[in-house]
Formats: C-alpha cells, sequence, structure tokens
C-alpha cells in the first residue's frame, strides 16, 4: 500500500526516507531505471504530494533534486530556495543525468562538481562555455545546469546561432522598437530581456556574425542592452551559456573576437565524443530502448549480442544524436523482441 504523504508531516517518515536512501545506493542509474529499481512506490499524484509535503514541512529539502531525476521534470516548480547550487545535491542531481561510466563520463562528473560551487548566490552568474562535437549532448547538459542552478524558476532560452541569418538574429536577440526597420509594426523585447533573471542559451556561437559580437560584448560588459531604434538601455540580469565544437581555434584564425571568447569562457565544460566513452555506449543504447518503447508504447526490445557488439565498434560521427536515432528507428522497426547489428542501419566503421 503506498504511503500517505499530505500536507501534514507524516507519522512515520521512514518511508520516503528509505526510497531516498535506495536512491544514493545507484547513483549512476539513468531517470528509467531508477523508478525500475524503486518500483510503484509512488505514482505521479503522490509524487506532487512529496513535493508539497518537503515544501511545507521543510523535511529533506536534498530531496527535490533526486525526485525530479526520477520524474523527469514534473517538480519544475520547485521554489529557487529549495535548491541552491551550493547543495551537493545540485551537482549530483547533474551527475544523475549523465548516462555512463567511463572514465571520460568521470572526467565530465568531475568537471560539474568544480564548477556548480561557483555559482551560488544566483546573480552575477560566471558565463559559462560548452565545448564538444556535434550531438554530444551540449544542449541537454545546458539544460540540467539551468535546473540545478540558483535560478530554475526564471526563464530558460535558447538561440541557434548557426541557424538565423546575422540580420534576424541581431533583431531576435536584442528586440527592436516600432518602426526600427521596414516591418516592425510594433515593439519586441528580444532574448537578452525575456531572459532576464533566467538563463540565454547561444547555441554554435562561433556562427556569430562579427558586428553581433562587438554588439554581444558590450552587453556582457555593461549587464544592459538596447534594442534596434531605441535610445535607452535597459538593465538585464542574464546567466549566458554558450555552446561550439571549434571556438578556440575560430578565435585563433580572427574569426571570432578574442575578447568576447575570454568573457563567454569563464568557465568551461567540455564533452567527450561518444567514440571515446566506451561501455557508455550500450548503457545509452538502453537507456534510449526504454524511452523508444514507453514514447511509442512499444512490446519490450532487447539488443541481441550481434547488435551490442555492431554498437562498440561504430565510430559514432553523430555521437550521442545519431545513437538516439539508430536505437529508435531500430525500436520501430523490428518485428520481433530482438534488434539484431541489421536493424540498426548502421555501417561498421
Amino acid at each position: 500500500m503506498s504511503p500517505d504523504f499530505g500536507p501534514r508531516l507524516p507519522d512515520d517518515d521512514q518511508v520516503l526516507l528509505a526510497l531516498l536512501q535506495r536512491l544514493d545506493e545507484q547513483p549512476c542509474l539513468p531517470s528509467h531505471m531508477l523508478e525500475r529499481y524503486i518500483g510503484d512506490a509512488l505514482s505521479s499524484r503522490e509524487v506532487k504530494q512529496v513535493h508539497e509535503h518537503l515544501r511545507q514541512c521543510v523535511v529533506c529539502v536534498g530531496a527535490l533534486a533526486r525526485l525530479q531525476s526520477m520524474h523527469g521534470g514534473e517538480l519544475a516548480s520547485t521554489p529557487v530556495a529549495a535548491r541552491r547550487s551550493t547543495d551537493p545535491e545540485s551537482t549530483r542531481f547533474v551527475a544523475r543525468g549523465l548516462i555512463g561510466r567511463s572514465a571520460a563520463s568521470s572526467a565530465l562528473r568531475d568537471q560539474v562538481e568544480r564548477v556548480m560551487p561557483l555559482l551560488a548566490g544566483g546573480r552575477g552568474l560566471p558565463n559559462l562555455l560548452i565545448v564538444g562535437e556535434t550531438g554530444t549532448g551540449k544542449g541537454f547538459l545546458a539544460a540540467l545546469l539551468h535546473r540545478a542552478g540558483p535560478r530554475p524558476d526564471g526563464p530558460f532560452l535558447n538561440v541557434n546561432c548557426a541557424a538565423i541569418p546575422g540580420s534576424l538574429l541581431e533583431a531576435e536577440l536584442f528586440g527592436f522598437e516600432r518602426g526600427a526597420f521596414t516591418g516592425a509594426r510594433r515593439s519586441k523585447r528580444g532574448l537578452l530581456e525575456t531572459a532576464h533573471r533566467g538563463t540565454l542559451v547561444l547555441n554554435e556561437v562561433g556562427f556569430l556574425p562579427e558586428a553581433l559580437q562587438a554588439k554581444l560584448l558590450k552587453v556582457l560588459e555593461e549587464r544592459r542592452v538596447r534594442r534596434l531604434g531605441s535610445t535607452r538601455d535597459e538593465p538585464i540580469d542574464v546567466w549566458i551559456l554558450t555552446t561550439t565544437n571549434h571556438l578556440e581555434s575560430v578565435s585563433r584564425e580572427g574569426r571570432f573576437r578574442e575578447d568576447l571568447y575570454h568573457h563567454l569562457a569563464v568557465l568551461t565544460l567540455s564533452l567527450p565524443p561518444l567514440r571515446e566513452r566506451g561501455g557508455d555506449i550500450l548503457m545509452l543504447a538502453e537507456h534510449f530502448l526504454e524511452r523508444a518503447r514507453r514514447d511509442h508504447h512499444l512490446q519490450p526490445r532487447h539488443l541481441d549480442a550481434g547488435a551490442q557488439r555492431a554498437l562498440l565498434t561504430y565510430s559514432w560521427p553523430g555521437n550521442v544524436r545519431q545513437l538516439q536515432h539508430a536505437i529508435e528507428h531500430a525500436a520501430l522497426l523490428t518485428e520481433g523482441e530482438a534488434i539484431t547489428a541489421r536493424d540498426l542501419g548502421i555501417d561498421r566503421t
């Protein structure tokens, strides 16, 4: 029988504490395996009751991050004060989202452990650059850092600098006043203003046009932004996260302002390519297979020995993103329970 976690203090908190202790025993398991490990002890309704109970009674504050990792963000309304980046639970929340036990994954967790305590306070957050090849999960890590940081209730916005032409990107980032250019029939706040007291992720920042590099540098130095067509600067408090796979080399070649690079890379996290993560590949494959089964309401599937060998010997030029798509493709098209190497649709190169 499931315990009743109402708004009043339960007679016995040991049930909840026991569940959390069991989570501690398996810190590296992905979320879906944690759910399976604990079983059906908590329904979605009870998870929300637990959240309310913890908020009102201030019992086991660190449990909020653990419950979030179990239930995929259902507790996104957790107050900022309940999870501070100085709390070790914030670091562990990020670490749990990073599936894998390889040396490369351990090195990334070590980087996270060094970075998270530096995000205390919630104001004047140091800009952070996430470096990694395409498909390694830079955007996913940025989202984890936002949720585990000191302002998870603030806006979380992102823009792909490589996908938007320079003139449109300027209006998107800085906003504009009515009449600033042809077609500007009304004023609009840019992403830098909209992300006030939250997080803005600039994906593939190395593609930022040179003129916008100078404007962004001014914003970072003054913490103020001016809309196109305006004469007034607006103060902003935004945590800037940037992602790239080659920004340092582009800066050395003179195609990206060196002073802007140093502003953006106050802190740096480096994501390893999938080919360097060894056995993590199978852990990730199982994670994506379970996700595909749930998302598409499929019967249970498993990877046979040939499929596992194929996954481990492939070079994965598209990294984790390519692995996810290959597993989802195989899960949808395989007729039986066993997924073979042929079902994966990859060449062993």
